[in-house]
């Protein structure tokens, strides 16, 4: 009964979270563009719409990762045009900045994670500058061949284990026998955080 009540709260305090942040979203654009009661009313009823076809698409198991994204790209044109229809020309001209400095933020927090996360591996491995600067190579490296091989959502498995089995070779010839030791704890680590977080 306690794991029961435990996991309804989780469950309810997951759901008001994604409802509170739709309502702030709609909040700060509210704000944004002073809009009037019954834009407001009008535009909520528009997020709530495209948020359930959003939904549907990311769970729609027929579907590769490209045709997603593209299905999800055609959704979100589809709801600017719907929302703009609700604006002024002056609001539509503040909707467009708003948007693009929103997207200019979201851009801004991913690298900043990115650094976040490049300086926490620098530190974990007590690297060199030039050490440093080789293992983001290697990295960007792995990424870009594991995108290549497994683009379309159809993973590769034999040349993913290739290119995973390439790259920790290379990283072998850029650290010393401790530090590669210690890049394999830390990648568990990370795999095992990510999969906390997923989860």
């Amino acid at each position: 009964m306690v794991i029961a009540m435990v996991i309804s709260t989780f469950a309810f305090a997951q759901h008001t979270k994604g409802k509170h942040d739709g309502e702030k979203k709609i909040d700060n654009m509210k704000a944004a563009l002073s809009l009037d009661d019954n834009q407001y009313a009008t535009i909520k009823g528009i997020e709530k719409k495209y948020a359930s076809q959003y939904a549907s698409i990311k769970k729609d198991s027929s579907l590769t990762k490209e045709k997603k994204k593209a299905s999800i790209h055609s959704v979100r044109d589809e709801q600017n045009k719907e929302i703009n229809s609700v604006l002024t020309p002056a609001q539509q001209t503040k909707w467009k900045t708003y948007r693009a400095e929103q997207k200019s933020k979201r851009k801004e927090t991913k690298q900043k994670a990115v650094e976040q996360r490049d300086a926490k591996m620098k530190e974990a491995l007590s690297l060199s500058d030039e050490q440093f600067v080789k293992m983001k190579n290697a990295n960007t490296d792995l990424k870009d061949k594991m995108h290549a091989v497994n683009k379309d959502g159809k993973r590769d498995k034999a040349a993913s284990q290739k290119i995973k089995a390439d790259h920790e070779a290379d990283v072998k010839t850029i650290l010393s026998a401790q530090q590669f030791e210690q890049w394999k704890t830390y990648r568990a680590e990370m795999k095992d955080k990510r999969k906390h977080k997923h989860h």
